[in-house]
């Protein structure tokens, strides 16, 4: 019974570690893309006001 549960849990940790990684990357690039756009929205409302 032991040796199954490694069995089946050892695959699915390098996943595990894969998939985090990816949404901390994903997550990130929301984050950027996000700030440029606040960054771009309040340029065009300067603009505007001048």
């Amino acid at each position: 019974d032991t040796g199954g549960a490694s069995l089946s849990s050892s695959p699915s940790s390098p996943l595990k570690k894969h998939s985090d990684l990816t949404l901390r990357k994903v997550r990130r690039h929301v984050l950027q893309l996000a700030q440029h756009w606040k960054n771009a929205n309040s340029n065009i409302q300067y603009r505007l006001n001048l």
